[in-house]
């Protein structure tokens, strides 16, 4: 086992290997120091995208509990010897390859991408085989911090989070509270409950997978009882959810204690989430009672079969003479056992191979097992291995300085985490928008300060107006999002059926954004339960006020070419570049009845004066004259 004082050392003696030099002390780490450099400004792009995605906050974690599966399972390796150098060095090139190519399209996700394979090569060469088994369960865990392609992430959690409000509002029937489930808000006695979090997600199953999983490698389970594992840690996501918003209603309810909001609320969701990990841990000791019940059981048969072998190949008289014959054998083992071997003293322990075959079945389920420990581990000279190589450390440093000049990145705001937004609309009020357009008149303005998980953007400023009865109209400005926001999953979470949904590139009306290119717009028709229905219009942009792609018409090589080719431009357009931070400008009608095609042109118009306005803005954020008085 390892112990505290188990920590990788390396010993004082040189050796050849790809430079054979006469450098000492700190110099001999330098083209190591010089490799690790070359990865940081993409890693530190990496952590700001996960950090600004509320589901992906836990990342932190991931870099202390791999270090702890290094000090639990690399401790003890003994003398390591390098690892077959070409074969190292050529996955040290293929991660070289993949920085330079993810500089080249500006893609952070690359580049973490990039530094796994170098740390892989680099256990490799540092420890061969030996070494890389041993840190396989902490790179492993590392991949928890690279997000799946395409959201699939957040698909899944939208999907989980309707799944828990369906049986969330099956099992209030059940128990006699009245509600109203509209998507995954509920309405108790005309109070909407976790509206906050209508489609927000399961956020704790990330959370709970990469708990279960260091767990899995932590005691270094078998890979079908970890994938046993992570399935029961969704079954489990799905339960605590579940019982938490019963929970909710019921104390809301019954003894008028506000569990929907606050300090009552986040006390709560940490309440369910220690559960759910206690249900994970109660989940595999229910494994270790199944997986020892199954051997056995499968032990017995297996001694019923053999028994009833030899009763049917041995004649009566032998199998007497040969059942007192084994018994004799047997126990002159169990004397010879107990007396010893030789004249060292010691006691012959006996094995599996000298028991009987239940015995030695029943051997096999003993608790613990044999630990080698071939003492503290030493890793070889680093002049040894491609890491302490100066031609190495040359090919990755120069990727270094084109990280910092990387279009579209803005490294202040990324070293002191700065809210972007905020500066830009400081001044964004109600004035900002028109006071008239076309049949719509403003009538109220409000704004709204969430918490940074709020799916509907941390900070919101809206314009409602009047037009026809029977019809209300909202301009909304939210922000700020992590690339492309897929707005009809919140209202559709809130109960509307989307009947159509459309992606476009309109014309520019009204001179919107300074003559530039309207960029995507989509629209979408909802309905719901009570007959009214809803017109939706909306589109992401970033700073510059550029149009960001929805994912379903985003294609990977496309924005990668989009996004190499911003070396070379001068201008703004073309879409955006490094840019991941971005805004979200909605309108949409309500009215009892399905809008006609002026109706719906008005509504368009409306979106594009307030994309003007809200421009202008962004354009110049000290402005207060944006908008018409």
């Amino acid at each position: 086992m390892a112990t505290a004082e188990n920590v990788l050392t390396v010993p004082k003696e040189s050796g050849g290997g790809l430079e054979a030099t006469q450098t000492s002390g700190w110099m001999r780490y330098a083209p190591a120091g010089l490799i690790v450099i070359a990865f940081l400004p993409m890693l530190l792009l990496h952590g700001q995208e996960l950090w600004a995605r509320p589901h992906y906050q836990f990342f932190p974690l991931v870099i202390p509990g791999a270090a702890a599966l290094v000090w639990k399972w690399c401790g003890r390796l003994g003398k390591l010897e390098p690892g077959v150098s070409l074969l190292s060095q050529g996955v040290a090139l293929l991660a070289w390859a993949l920085l330079a190519f993810s500089v080249a399209c500006i893609s952070p996700g690359g580049g973490a991408l990039a530094a796994l394979l170098a740390l892989l090569a680099a256990s490799y060469a540092l420890g061969g085989r030996r070494l890389t088994i041993a840190a396989l369960p902490a790179w492993g865990l590392l991949w928890l911090a690279i997000p799946p392609p395409r959201h699939y992430d957040v698909v899944l959690i939208v999907k989980l989070q309707n799944l828990v409000s369906r049986w969330s509002s099956q099992l209030l029937d059940l128990f006699g509270v009245y509600h109203v489930m509209d998507g995954n808000v509920v309405d108790v006695g005309g109070a909407p409950l976790l509206v906050d979090q209508a489609c927000s997600g399961v956020y704790s199953l990330i959370t709970l997978l990469i708990g279960t999983l260091f767990y899995a490698l932590w005691v270094r389970t078998s890979a079908v009882r970890t994938a046993i594992l992570l399935g029961a840690s969704i079954v489990w996501v799905i339960f605590g959810n579940v019982l938490r918003i019963i929970l909710v209603v019921v104390l809301t309810t019954r003894w008028d204690i506000d569990a929907a909001s606050g300090w009552r609320h986040e006390l709560l969701g940490l309440i369910m989430f220690m559960l759910m990990l206690l249900l994970v841990l109660s989940t595999d000791r229910l494994l270790n009672f199944c997986e020892d019940g199954l051997r056995w059981l499968w032990s017995s048969a297996q001694d019923v079969v053999r028994r009833q072998n030899q009763m049917k190949n041995t004649p009566a008289k032998k199998q007497m003479g040969g059942a007192l014959d084994l018994g004799r054998r047997s126990s002159s083992r169990s004397r010879r056992s107990i007396q010893g071997v030789g004249t060292t003293g010691k006691v012959a322990v006996p094995t599996p191979q000298t028991l009987e075959p239940s015995l030695a079945t029943a051997t096999e389920l003993l608790p613990g097992e044999v630990e080698t420990d071939l003492g503290r581990t030493e890793l070889p000279d680093l002049r040894r291995t491609w890491i302490g190589s100066w031609g190495f450390a040359a090919a990755f440093g120069a990727l270094f300085l084109p990280q910092l000049m990387m279009p579209g990145t803005h490294w202040k705001e990324v070293l002191l985490a700065s809210d972007v937004y905020q500066g830009l609309f400081k001044n964004v009020d109600k004035d900002s928008l028109p006071a008239q357009q076309g049949p719509f008149q403003l009538v109220k303005f409000d704004e709204s300060d969430r918490s940074k998980d709020s799916s509907w953007g941390e900070h919101s400023k809206l314009w409602i107006y009047n037009s026809v009865p029977g019809q209300a109209s909202v301009v909304s400005l939210d922000y700020e999002f992590v690339d492309w926001h897929e707005l009809t999953d919140c209202y559709r979470a809130q109960g509307w059926r989307m009947i159509k949904r459309a992606v476009s590139t309109p014309e520019n009306p009204l001179g919107a954004s300074g003559g530039k290119s309207y960029g995507r717009l989509v629209s979408a028709w909802f309905v719901n339960n009570e007959g009214r229905h809803k017109y939706l219009l909306f589109g992401l942009y970033d700073r510059k006020g550029r149009s960001m792609e929805p994912n379903d018409t985003r294609s990977l090589t496309a924005d990668l070419n989009r996004k190499f080719q911003s070396w070379f431009r001068t201008g703004d357009a073309g879409g955006s570049d490094a840019e991941i931070l971005c805004y979200q400008l909605q309108a949409f009608v309500d009215s009892n009845k399905p809008l006609t095609e002026p109706e719906m042109l008005s509504a368009f118009e409306l979106h594009a004066a307030a994309r003007a306005k809200i421009d202008s803005y962004v354009q110049n954020p000290n402005a207060k004259e944006g908008g018409s008085k």
